[in-house]
């Protein structure tokens, strides 16, 4: 057989290597031009059947057949002078054989006598330490078994401290008064006075400016004195109480004092629409008996204090239009000096202001109160799971109504020790 029969049969329906080198390399290419196989284009297989091979009907020039060994031929026939290649296919390369994994046994007999002396002394030194692993873990359940309950209380007093520490780090500070209460509220600035200058110096002037701000608690109602003599007494006392303008006086000491400028404030500044709250009450005079035909006079043309409820209903209000109530008394009238808004009064608002505050608070307290008590049984039954799982009747007849984990298990005891049997602590 010659050399050229050899190879032939050698490349034997192998797949011909593509023609044009460049570019992207299509799936299925012609064996004769090297141009990719199109759906719109007519091509022939190799008549073998196995082979993998195509040609372009054009490029065989006018026969119907093609095989794969014509492909010379046909290339000198298209004036294509390059010679056929194959694509080489690389058989894979042998593995080589996998050798048993040695046994223990083997591997031991393997080994030098040094290094299993070095084995059986680590493998000692690891028993030993196992071993007092064991009886220091026997010792301490047992101890941790008799003391449950004190274990249980401490971790419940650690976890409400723990609450508490995050319950004070969580809670916002806020200034706001959340009180109502005047003499708290006179109290409090009475305090602020003596530790600020300015407000120290305003104080000892003799001379305090009006304030815009509301009187939380009306002046007490003075005795009336019986004369007129009296009254001037009193009147001129108070006038002459001394006033320090280098040392602060005393607040208790000096309560008359600060009625009577609270009282010629009110006087002086109040609007006319709140006059009639906030007026001092007048010191009475002296009454001198009428005769009896003035007095039956002035009896005569006394009005009713307060309208009949037939000429309420009558009456009708210019500004809001609605009958019930006169213009004189309709709420938009009505002015609050401490929100600067028409239709209702100051008193009413700060009440109305202090009840949202109070209501704020005891719901955050509540919330606040409701989620430590949660925090506190979560953490309660996750620590109760993370004790031993000796004896879980234990908990059940020390905490009644508490049911314990589900991974508590009764408890058997170790290999050749006598069954746990539950002894009452002390009591104290």
């Amino acid at each position: 057989m010659s050399h050229d029969a050899r190879r032939n049969e050698q490349n034997e329906h192998q797949r011909i290597a593509r023609l044009i080198k460049t570019g992207i390399c299509p799936d299925k290419w012609c064996c004769v031009c090297g141009y990719a196989l199109r759906r719109t284009e007519d091509a022939v297989k190799c008549a073998s059947g196995i082979c993998q091979n195509f040609c372009h009907v054009i490029c065989l020039h006018g026969n119907s057949d093609f095989a794969c060994d014509q492909t010379a031929s046909l290339r000198d026939l298209a004036g294509i002078a390059v010679p056929v290649e194959f694509l080489l296919h690389n058989p894979p390369a042998e593995e080589a054989p996998v050798q048993p994994p040695l046994t223990e046994e083997e591997e031991l007999l393997n080994l030098p006598s040094n290094q299993l002396i070095t084995i059986v002394r680590n493998l000692r030194a690891e028993l030993s330490r196992k071993n007092s692993l064991l009886t220091f873990f026997n010792t301490f359940s047992e101890n941790l078994a008799s003391k449950r309950d004190a274990v249980v209380t401490v971790l419940q007093l650690i976890d409400n401290i723990q609450a508490t520490k995050s319950s004070i780090d969580s809670l916002e500070v806020n200034s706001i008064a959340c009180t109502a209460n005047a003499e708290r509220i006179d109290k409090e600035w009475c305090g602020k006075t003596n530790t600020h200058s300015a407000a120290k110096a305003w104080w000892t002037s003799g001379k305090p400016r009006p304030l815009k701000s509301c009187f939380t608690q009306p002046p007490p109602l003075p005795e009336a004195p019986e004369t007129a003599d009296q009254e001037a007494q009193s009147y001129s006392h108070t006038l002459s109480l001394p006033q320090s303008s280098n040392t602060f006086p005393d607040p208790n000491h000096s309560h008359t004092s600060v009625q009577l400028r609270q009282r010629c404030s009110r006087d002086a500044y109040a609007q006319p629409r709140h006059r009639s709250r906030h007026t001092s009450p007048q010191p009475q005079r002296r009454r001198t008996r009428r005769p009896s035909s003035q007095q039956q006079h002035h009896v005569s043309q006394r009005q009713p204090t307060q309208p009949q409820r037939s000429d309420k209903r009558n009456s009708f209000c210019q500004n809001c239009k609605i009958k019930g109530h006169s213009q004189e008394d309709c709420r938009k009238n009505q002015f609050c000096e401490f929100c600067h808004r028409h239709g209702h009064e100051e008193q009413s608002c700060r009440t109305k202001l202090s009840e949202e505050r109070q209501e704020r608070l005891f719901r955050s307290l509540s919330a606040e109160q409701s989620h430590n008590n949660n925090i506190l049984v979560q953490t309660l039954q996750r620590q109760l799971s993370l004790l031993p799982h000796l004896n879980s009747g234990l908990l059940r007849t020390s905490w009644p109504g508490v049911t314990p984990h589900q991974a508590h298990h009764p408890y058997s005891g170790w290999p050749g020790a006598t069954p746990y049997q539950h002894h009452q602590l002390p009591a104290n």
